[in-house]
This record gives C-alpha cells, structure tokens and sequence, in this order.
C-alpha cells in the first residue's frame, strides 16, 4: 500500500474506534516511522499500555523502544524480563545493543548477538533476528559472519528487506573477490525475479540493487517499466528519486561547478517535482528543498512566482529543518522583494518553532553530542532566524524593528556570515558607509562553503567610496594578510590546555597493512575521520590530499585518515577513480569507542600521542590552517616564529 492508504486506514481507526489498543498501536507505530518527535508519539503509546489489558509482543516492543530512545534501559528491560518469545528475545537484545554503544561495552554487545541466535532457534523464520543480528556484525566490521547469516537466512524466505541485507553483506565481505561478490548477487537476483519478477516492489529493489552497483542502464530499464506499469505508486515516485539521488552523488562537486551538470540536476529536480502522484509528501518537500538550495540566489532560474511556491513546497520540512525551510525561504523572498507578508509569516514561524525544534534535538542527541556542541548548535540556529527576521523586516522599511532583530542574531553570534552582511546592508542603506565596510570585511574574512555576499559587497563599497576599483587588489590583499593572521592567533589559541592520550588503535590500510599508534610515537600526526557518505568530508579531501603531498617526504610529520564506511571496496575504487593517495585506514570500531560523532573530525598528535588539537567541521582553507598547526607541534612545543602564513 502506500503511505497514504495507511494514513487513512489509520484515520478511519482513530474515527471508529479511538481508544483500541490496536488504533494507538497503529498511531504510534506511523508517527514514529514518519519522523515524528517523541511528544507526538509517546501519548499513543501510554494508552495503548493502560488500554491493552494484555498488551502482545508488538506492544511491548513499542514501548519498549520508546524507552530505549530515551535511555531509560532498565525500564525498557524490566518489560521484556523473563518473556522467551522470539519477539521479545530479540527486543531484549536491542536494548542491550543500545546499552552497549552508550557504554562501550562489547559484553553486552555480545549477550545481544546470543539473544538474536536463541531467536533464530525457537523460530527461523522470524527475520529481525537475522537482520538486526546481521547488522551488528557488520558495524564491527564482521563482515564474512554477516554474509554466511545472511546468506542462510535468505535461502528461508523471499522477503526482499531480507535479500536487500544479504545483497550489503555480499559487498562487504572483503574476503570475496569483487567478480564473485557479483556472482553471487547476480544469481540471487535471478532466483527473485524468475519466481517474482513481475511484482512491482521486486523491481524496485532489484533497481535499487543495481544503482548502487553503478549498472546505471540496468538500473535505468527496469526503472522505467516501473514509470510505465505503476505511475501513480510510491514507487514510480522512488525510482524518480533514486534517478535523481545517483546522479546528484556521482556528479559532486560539478552540481556547483559545471554549467551541464547544474542543467541536469534542475532537469531531474523539474521532471520528479512534475510526476502527477506524490504519495510520499516529505520525499517531495525534500527535492523542493534541492530545487530551492540552487535557485535561491539565482532569479534566471525560477520566476519570483515560482520560488514562493517552492518555498510552501518545502514547509512539510519546516518541523525539522526551520531555519532552511523558514529562514532562508523568508530571506529568498525578502531578498527579491516578493511575497513580503509570506516571507514575514515564514521568518515568525520558524522563531516560534525554534524552541521546540532545539529542545527535540537536545533530547535525540542526548550524550552523542557535547554539552558545548549543542549550545553551539543552537545559537547558530538562534541568530540565523532572527537575522532572517531582520531582513524581512528591513526589506519591508520597517528599520526600527529590523535593526532589534539583526543586532539580537548579532549577539547570538557574532560570525555569522549573512548576519554581518545583513548588517552591512543596513548600514550603508542609512549612508554610514564607514559601518557598512567594518560588517563586510569582518564577513568576507568568514570561511564559506557557499557564496558569500560579503566578499562582493565591499568590492562595490570599495568602488562607491572611491569613485573607482583602483587599488582595490592591495586593499584587498592587505585584508587577506590581517584575516591569516587573525585566523592563525584563533587556531593555535585552540591548542588543548591538557591534551589527552589517544586510545591505542592497530587498523589496517586499505592495501591491507598494518599501522598502529606505537608508530606514531615521536612524529607529529594529522588523523581525518571521514566517510564516502559524509558530503562535508568529501568536499574537503582535495585539500587534505594536498596537505598530504606536502609533509610525503617529512619524516616528521604522519598524515593519515580513518575512514567508517562499511564497503571497504568501494572505498578503495573511490580513492583510485579520485587519484587520492593519501593513507586511508579501515575502522574496526574505533570510530564509535571514541565518541567521534561529528565528521569530519580531525586529530593533531603531538610526538607524546596526544590530541593537541581537534577540529571537528569542514575547513574553507584546510591546506593553510592544517599546516600551522602541524607546524606549532613540530619539534614537541611549536617554534617561536613559525613559518609566514601561505
């Protein structure tokens, strides 16, 4: 069915029969699964646990993980205590899993790997054990275990969420040639499709199978007897997106770059947004976001008309991701002076819902993120919705309110790129040119992973104030030397006032050779943990791999990444189709023992092994800002008159 048949099943429930514990069920299983928060679907559960006068293992299972979520796992375990089902064994050993990554304890990892196998034996067919269990091994990367479980556990059932976690299990068995691992697929794909070929979901997965193959056309043909036999379906709608996604991956950094691959993109966006059936209304929200993250600063693109659209497109978004759906949607209109009163509407929704929307993210992330990360997180949040405010405001002529607003997102943070442009803006609007200049220089100096304003709008100050651009490259040039200089005191003044050792690690190399932290003693070391997944890594890899050439021949300096993908041989055809050669180390669990949550995440061990620095983030001027601090912990101590900024 799709997602709206289920939602008017549900509906048609709640009508007839409100208060039966299968309706609450019902209700709380669809709010969880659409991503909603925890107050949205905790109430549901409650009922359904007072209601049920004996509550079945769905039940159970659902509360549960409620209590799981919110780490509450002595609770969530007394629900499940004593009860043998398969249902419930295999509950009892997520909770365990959960305690296991909060805690790090590969024990409890372990009793939860047994639960899932006494599952397996009471009942075979019963596919979470198989999969949950398949799961785990993978993300300690035991990958052949994974694929021999799952291989079994598919010869049991043609359930295609079963056979999709044996196809992953196959790629990721590094102890399988990359012609075998194919083999293999292949014919299991050919058993589906001879015994299920002409239903509809066994296409899409097989598609989807293919996709991540890179069989592009062989993707492509069974996507379009998909387009042609099943239009209106949820998955007409995901071969459209897969379509898209696989392109907008392979393209990367050309969707910014490259005039042809910018015309595709749009092409796709266009194409998928135009699809007459839309059963799944965030996927769409979420391609209009896509449509509006590359037309907003570019009217030649959409009309004023259709970016108002575009932006009450995204608003199915607008719960979780307000300061793009409601900020940045109210700036774009602001900024072309449309829609004034959406825009205005927009910029007060997303500050009302702002509070709401940190609250939930303190509560999800819970101790996976630092207490300091969190309230970084949510000033920045703070002030980009009041500055968007603020332009609206100022946009409509209302000055007064609008300088409130920008100066509240200044206190918030203070470098905020499009706050202090924003601020500019105002400045020069009342000819206090001298003030405008001050806003923009302190914000082109800003790292920026998009165009940023600033850097335009004090050349156009600067040929306003002196009739011409004479001079400006020495002015300019100037700012760059004061902006390295201020940025260099900023990095090194982060230097960890008590660095901390680093755990011991023995990882292989992508070759297959072995490094360890003992051989890093002694030398200064650069440690990138990154992933393929991670955009924010990838993008910055150009630069890292440049910081890598240069200290090569440095007996000195080590520049080294770990990388947590779980398909080792992806990794390594990326690196080869990239022309990336610096040292890549394969994750055995390191990754998550460490707290390491945010990627990238980069390490600078001084010669004792200890963490000097940690810059967690893409870095703007990563080649630069690398080396200063490689060059401060040359020698143990730094130098007294480090190298001139480059």
């Amino acid at each position: 069915s799709t997602l709206g048949d289920t939602t008017a099943v549900i509906d048609m429930m709640q009508k007839q029969h409100p208060d039966d514990p299968w309706t609450l069920y019902a209700s709380a299983f669809m709010a969880d699964r659409s991503m909603a928060t925890y107050d949205q679907y905790e109430p549901y559960i409650a009922r359904m646990m007072e209601r049920a006068k004996e509550p079945s293992d769905r039940m159970i299972a659902l509360r549960a993980a409620s209590l799981r979520n919110r780490n509450q796992y002595a609770e969530a375990l007394a629900l499940v205590e004593g009860k043998q089902t398969p249902a419930m064994l295999s509950t009892k050993a997520s909770i365990l899993l959960a305690q296991a990554w909060a805690n790090k304890d590969d024990k409890l990892a372990e009793q939860a790997l047994d639960l899932y196998a006494q599952a397996r034996k009471l009942d075979p067919h019963f596919m979470e054990a198989w999969m949950r269990a398949s799961q785990q091994l993978r993300s300690k990367r035991r990958n052949e275990e994974a694929h021999a479980l799952m291989k079994e556990a598919a010869a049991l059932t043609p359930a295609l969420m079963v056979h999709r976690e044996y196809w992953t299990t196959v790629r990721a068995d590094k102890s399988v040639p990359e012609e075998k691992k194919r083999e293999e697929i292949d014919a299991d794909i050919a058993t589906i499709l001879k015994t299920r070929g002409d239903w509809i979901p066994v296409l899409a997965q097989v598609a989807t199978e293919y996709g991540a193959q890179k069989r592009t056309e062989e993707a492509e043909r069974l996507r379009e007897r998909i387009l042609k036999e099943a239009p209106d379906s949820r998955f007409a709608e995901a071969a459209l997106y897969a379509r898209y996604s696989e392109f907008r991956r392979e393209a990367g950094d050309k969707l910014t770059k490259d005039p042809e691959t910018k015309a595709k993109n749009l092409k796709l966006i266009r194409e998928f947004i135009a699809w007459p059936s839309h059963p799944n209304k965030q996927t769409l929200a979420m391609v209009n976001q896509s449509y509006f993250s590359a037309a907003e600063n570019d009217p030649s693109i959409v009309t004023n008309e259709e970016l108002q659209k575009i932006v009450h497109a995204m608003e199915p978004m607008g719960e979780d991701m307000p300061t793009i759906v409601y900020g940045r949607g109210a700036m774009a209109l602001a900024t072309r002076g449309f829609a004034l009163d959406d825009a205005e509407a927009f910029a007060r929704t997303g500050v009302a819902k702002l509070d709401k929307f940190i609250a939930n993210n303190r509560l999800e992330m819970g101790t996976e993120v630092s207490s300091a990360d969190m309230d970084k997180f949510e000033v920045t949040m703070r002030a980009s919705m009041r500055d968007a405010l603020g332009w609206v405001l100022l946009k409509r002529g209302r000055t007064d309110e609008a300088l409130t607003q920008l100066f509240a997102a200044y206190e918030y943070n203070p470098d905020d790129m499009q706050v202090l442009y924003h601020l500019g803006q105002f400045n020069e609007s009342r000819a206090q040119l001298a003030k405008a200049e001050d806003f923009y220089r302190r914000g082109a100096m800003l790292q920026s992973s998009t165009e940023n304003p600033n850097r335009a709008a004090i050349k156009d100050l600067y040929a306003k104030r002196n009739g011409s651009l004479a001079g400006y490259d020495d002015y300019l040039h100037t700012l760059n030397d004061r902006d390295a200089a201020q940025r260099r005191k900023k990095v090194l003044s982060a230097r960890n006032k008590s660095p901390r050792g680093v755990p011991p690690f023995a990882l292989q190399t992508l070759d297959g050779k072995a490094v360890k932290l003992a051989d890093l003693k002694g030398k200064v070391a650069v440690i990138n943990f990154w992933g393929i997944w991670c955009s924010w890594c990838v993008k910055e890899l150009p630069d890292y791999q440049r910081l890598a050439r240069k200290y090569a021949n440095d007996p000195q300096v080590v520049i080294l990444t770990i990388n947590n993908d779980n398909d080792d041989g992806r990794v390594k055809r990326w690196m080869a189709e990239k022309k990336y050669d610096f040292r890549v180390l394969v994750d055995d669990g390191y990754v998550s023992k460490n707290d390491i949550h945010a990627f990238p995440t980069t390490w600078f061990l001084d010669p004792a092994g200890r963490i000097a620095f940690e810059k967690k983030g893409w870095t703007e001027k990563l080649e630069q800002e690398f080396a200063w601090r490689v060059e401060a912990l040359r020698l143990g101590g730094g130098r007294v008159n480090p190298p001139t900024p480059q």
